[in-house]
């Protein structure tokens, strides 16, 4: 048999055998619709994957489970699930308008409200939500819903899911992101009048250009197992408390270009959190500190950051309590109340940052402030003192470093040592038209070393060692006035 001819029967038999094979024919999209009285748990149970289930205009009173992949249950203007009893004929009304168990499901342009109310004959309030998303489901899609008058907006339980345009009223947490929960992104919501607007708990969410607005009590919180999350570019305004707070021990997250305001509290918290990027932050009004490191909280970078009028009631731009390792640097501080910049804690470095207008010191170190590095910043219009390093009859800052950084127009000293401020090295600092002395010890500092500054134009004197001071090392600055040989 000729070669071409085994070619040409193969050929033939390939056509035969595929003729043989019936084509699988896929099922057209389905489009579903429920009017208000029917059941739209009975239209999920009719839906195939990829069919949408239209919910039209009216008021529901049930709830729904989809655990099947690829649905769409979309509303139009005016459709409303509505947690009240009693529930409509012949459907359910349970804790939660919406669960979500399997993947690739898009809900889309509901109104759901009232899912917190107390079911008949049980006095314990329904831990209600407006659409659940469990840990089965993934990769869904939550989009132009309003979520009103519930305990919990919309609960992440699962992975790589978007949730967006959402606008959410009068819950106590808006949109929750549960440890279990990564890979999400929360963007362009809404969220009003909550508790809290978006709680995080999950691993490597994005979470942006949401808006949160009081009265709330906080804005975006991010506790427990919160790790590797991006928080960028969010509204937060009005709120009570704090407007962004990281809690719990969160390590390893970022917070990036948000714009906080008017917060009751601190703008940004960070208490006991550890390894945190906080940069680009634009943060106004605050009540209490524009951005509050605090409480053991170690290792974060604070960076690039705007801070203005802070301490609204007491506080300042930037605070450190308690926390240690630290780095804050390039940061705007103008307005504050108490310091523009205030340390407490061991090894933080302060560098590069411009603070201006503080009604009380500019950089403010405190008794327990001590190890740390203060460098290249540039202090103006001080109420107090520009750079304080403060001491009492017990304890006082020491061992830190304070080097070329340029202090002018403060109040009172440019720098100062105060009590039992002891061996600091202040060294290598241009300081100008301070209204007291440009460097000072007051109050029995002792055992530090101020060497190679330059101060100019001061009120009293340049130099000014206080007469009970002890065993302080003068070395090397320029300078016109003392009260020193």
């Amino acid at each position: 048999m000729s070669k071409k001819l085994i070619i040409t029967l193969a050929a033939v038999i390939g056509i035969i055998t595929s003729l043989m094979i019936p084509a699988t024919v896929s099922a057209e999209p389905t489009i579903i619709e429920v009017w208000p009285g029917q059941s739209i748990q009975d239209a999920v149970i009719a839906a195939n994957p990829g069919d949408t289930i239209l919910v039209h205009s009216g008021v529901y009173h049930q709830s729904v489970f989809i655990p099947k992949p690829g649905i769409t249950l979309q509303g139009e203007s005016g459709t409303i699930l509505d947690g009240n009893y009693p529930a409509d004929d012949d459907t359910f009304l349970g804790i939660n308008a919406i669960t979500l168990a399997g993947s690739g499901i898009t809900v889309e342009g509901l109104t759901i409200k009232h899912y917190n109310k107390e079911e008949p004959g049980d006095p314990k309030p329904k831990m209600g939500t407006g659409i659940v998303l469990m840990v089965s489901s993934a990769e869904c899609h939550i989009q132009n819903n309003h979520i009103k008058i519930g305990l919990i907006g919309i609960t992440i339980g699962s992975q790589n899911n978007r949730i967006e345009s959402n606008n959410i009223k009068g819950i106590d947490l808006g949109i929750g992101i549960t440890p279990s929960a990564s890979g999400n992104l929360v963007q362009d919501n809404t969220a009003f009048g909550c508790h809290t607007g978006i709680g995080i708990g999950g691993t490597n969410n994005q979470v942006k250009r949401n808006k949160v607005t009081g009265p709330t009590i906080e804005g975006i919180g991010l506790f427990l197992a919160a790790t590797g999350n991006n928080v960028s570019e969010n509204e937060v305004e009005g709120t009570t408390q704090n407007g962004i707070a990281l809690t719990d021990g969160v390590n390893g997250n970022t917070l990036n270009g948000n714009y906080v305001s008017n917060s009751g509290h601190n703008g940004i918290m960070l208490l006991n959190a550890h390894n945190n990027h906080v940069m680009d932050n634009h943060v106004d009004n605050s009540g209490f500190n524009g951005i509050a490191v605090q409480d053991g909280a170690a290792g974060n970078v604070v960076t690039g950051n705007h801070i203005t009028n802070s301490g609204i009631d007491a506080g300042g731009g930037i605070m450190l309590a308690n926390a240690h390792g630290n780095l804050v640097a390039d940061n705007h501080v103008t307005s504050s109340t108490d310091p523009g910049i205030s340390i407490e804690g061991s090894g933080n470095q302060i560098q590069r940052n411009k603070v201006s207008r503080s009604n009380s010191d500019g950089i403010a170190l405190f008794p327990t402030a001590n190890n740390n590095l203060v460098e290249g910043n540039k202090v103006t219009g001080s109420g107090a003192g520009g750079i304080a390093l403060h001491g009492n009859a017990q304890d006082g800052s020491s061992s830190n470093e304070v080097l070329d950084n340029h202090v002018r127009d403060s109040n009172l000293d440019g720098i100062v040592m105060i009590g039992a401020a002891t061996a600091n090295l202040i060294q290598n600092n241009k300081v100008s038209e301070s209204d007291w002395s440009g460097i000072a010890t007051r109050m029995g500092a002792s055992g530090n070393t101020i060497q190679e500054n330059h101060v100019i134009k001061s009120g009293e004197f340049d130099l000014f060692d206080d007469p009970p001071a002890l065993n302080n090392v003068w070395q090397g600055n320029k300078y016109k006035t003392s009260n020193f040989p």
